[in-house]
């Protein structure tokens, strides 16, 4: 079990992306880097790149001068729903999820960014560290 967005918890969730059909397929041509975190908890937020195809080529620890395109925060708990299917996608990054980047590119590209969202589900993860 990983600490929900922390470094390790991210590189499994590139691990598991490698077989999310969805979210490579929705993903691809956004060649973009995602910043995430955790805002109940006291831990730095992590990025990843998905490149033009669709894949995380780096996952990790922010990487610095680098402007994601798109930008999500929110406590555990909203996460864990998200992850769960008890709260959907749309309403999560119009309310919960304080999400920052372009909705109109979010929307174009939604089937992909919610079978991301969906995948937390898929990681070995600590809810409450």
């Amino acid at each position: 079990m990983y600490p929900l967005l922390s470094e390790d918890w991210i590189r499994q969730y590139a691990e598991v992306w490698k077989d999310n059909t969805k979210a490579i397929e929705g993903t691809k041509g956004l060649d973009m880097i995602v910043e995430m975190s955790v805002s109940d908890r006291d831990r730095a937020p992590v990025h990843i790149h998905v490149n033009n195809d669709g894949i995380i080529d780096y996952a990790g620890p922010k990487l610095d001068g680098k402007d994601p395109k798109f930008n999500l925060a929110a406590p555990a708990e909203t996460w864990r729903k998200v992850a769960t299917k008890e709260m959907g996608v749309r309403r999560a990054v119009t309310g919960p999820i304080k999400f920052k980047g372009s909705l109109a590119t979010a929307l174009r590209h939604f089937q992909g960014l919610e079978a991301a969202l969906h995948q937390f589900a898929d990681v070995p993860t600590d809810w409450d560290a």
